[in-house]
């Protein structure tokens, strides 16, 4: 029996088998360009304001740290989780390297990072692929800025985001002279909880001078003291180009 593609050279049925190939292939494109055109703006509103820091919003925050509070939770989305659970726990019969081979077979972009580790990426994560994409498709670094380009990275650990700026910025501005500060959970605090944090410190290790861990040097923002200490440290470093 003859493949399609023989055929192709042939007669009509080749052509058309060729034809149909061509309009999935196009198909399949358009659902690409679909998924990477989804893009949103944002207007300013003169109705969003933070609200103004008082004395006793201060000594709300203050009563809330020190007391202990029972676990927060929505009752739908625990059963929600026991339901999901239960389903999970039907893979407990298959061997799991069998499993995560399957479902990383199913993943169409799945070979997106492993052909980028032929590029000498810097810490490489779905993180850095997709912040290294927002920088192509938006202009977040200004092309007329030639001298000094300034940004801060809020939760931050481990710094893929940190390493896919730096990968963009080595491309695109060799010459622009780059400043940037980060902040996370410190991991070397033994007050921070090992549940919240990242477990992965390569990075931090060795750009140490660069993070900020604030006035408690906990790195934990949700802290107040730590935001005052914040707006005080960005003061200090001029003009901030890009917050992330």
């Amino acid at each position: 029996m003859e493949s399609p593609l023989n055929n192709a050279r042939k007669g009509t049925n080749g052509y058309d088998f060729l034809k149909k190939q061509n309009n999935e292939s196009n198909y399949i494109s358009n659902i690409v360009d679909q998924c990477f055109n989804k893009k949103f703006s944002f207007e300013i509103s003169e109705i969003w304001e933070l609200p103004l820091k008082s004395q006793e919003n201060n000594a709300l925050d203050e009563e809330f740290d020190k007391k202990t509070y029972e676990r927060w939770q929505i009752d739908e989305l625990e059963e929600l989780k026991y339901k999901l659970n239960g389903v999970k726990s039907k893979l407990n019969s298959y061997n799991f390297g069998d499993w995560h081979k399957h479902t990383r077979s199913r993943n169409p972009a799945g070979f997106v990072m492993r052909d980028l580790k032929n590029f000498e990426i810097e810490l490489l994560t779905q993180a850095w692929c997709k912040f290294f994409e927002l920088l192509n498709v938006y202009n977040i670094v200004p092309a007329n800025n030639k001298k000094t380009f300034r940004s801060f990275h809020l939760c931050e650990a481990p710094g893929a985001f940190i390493c896919s700026l730096n990968h963009f910025l080595k491309l695109n501005y060799p010459s622009l002279e780059w400043r940037w500060c980060a902040s996370t959970l410190n991991p070397y605090h033994e007050g921070n909880s090992l549940d919240e944090m990242i477990n992965d410190d390569r990075f931090i290790s060795k750009t140490l001078k660069n993070w900020w861990f604030g006035e408690d040097y906990t790195g934990n923002l949700r802290h107040p003291c730590n935001l005052d200490n914040l707006k005080k440290f960005a003061s200090t470093l001029g003009p901030i180009h890009l917050v992330s």
